[in-house]
């Protein structure tokens, strides 16, 4: 009987440690799934973590290669600026330099700096015969009244055809070159010659696209300043492909400001 009830305690005892280690390697083998998986969440977790801050890293240098892009081109339009008013001064220094050396020399022709009025000039042939074989009762009809003022391209060439009075020239062109540098709205349009001779000075630029009408705000303020002795300005504009405004602008001296000056 002892052995019968040895052996049923040794089963029981058997049942019981068997079942206790498989509880404890199936509680093992749980274990480490979950560390497994959590480990994989993590790591899936740092993955993205990488994916976003190198997706943020990338969208930064974006940002900051526009900023500079932008940056480098507005320097380049400013030094553009600059060069073309060097060249301009640089035209003004040679021009004083002639009338300068006009001094040592003695010419009295090159000091004067008088040039006779563009009406004055003498008729080109073609003016002279572009009433030919017209009756004379046609001709106003051909002619601009002495009431409208000229257009643009007009006032254009008469001063390509105009003599030079270099000391005017100079101070004027250096006016209207300072003001045009330093207004406030400077960085929208490009100024790319000013030129003076007696009577007239002409602007010639590009303004970039904007929803005001900067330039007409330009030749505005131009009137307030105290170098201005203009009847007022002559502007012919057109848009290129770009949206870009080309304008002329002329500027025609008052009457009298000659010999006043």
């Amino acid at each position: 009987m002892g052995s019968i009830i040895k052996v049923v305690t040794g089963m029981v005892i058997g049942v019981v440690g068997f079942w206790v280690l498989d509880r404890y390697f199936m509680e093992d083998e749980y274990k480490v799934r979950q560390d497994s998986e959590y480990n994989q969440q993590a790591t899936l977790a740092k993955e993205d973590e990488a994916v976003d801050k190198n997706k943020t890293l990338a969208d930064s240098q974006d940002e900051s290669e526009s900023v500079k892009i932008e940056s480098l081109t507005s320097e380049l339009e400013s030094l553009k600026r600059q060069v073309e008013v060097t060249n301009q001064e640089l035209q003004a220094s040679k021009l004083e330099s002639k009338r300068l050396t006009a001094i040592l020399k003695g010419d009295g022709t090159s000091l004067d700096g008088l040039t006779a009025d563009q009406s004055n000039t003498n008729d080109s042939p073609s003016d002279q015969n572009k009433f030919e074989g017209i009756p004379e009762s046609h001709h106003s009809l051909l002619t601009r009244p002495e009431s409208m003022p000229k257009a643009t391209h007009e006032l254009h060439d008469d001063l390509v055809n105009e003599q030079e009075d270099i000391s005017w020239a100079t101070m004027k062109e250096q006016q209207i070159n300072h003001f045009l540098m330093t207004y406030k709205d400077n960085g929208q349009y490009i100024i790319h010659k000013v030129e003076c001779r007696s009577t007239l000075c002409e602007i010639i630029g590009t303004e970039h696209p904007s929803e005001r009408d900067v330039w007409a705000e330009v030749t505005g303020q131009m009137r307030n300043q105290a170098w201005w002795e203009f009847t007022g300005t002559h502007t012919t504009s057109s848009s290129d492909s770009s949206g870009n405004l080309l304008f002329v602008t002329i500027l025609q001296r008052v009457r009298g400001s000659e010999k006043a000056s």
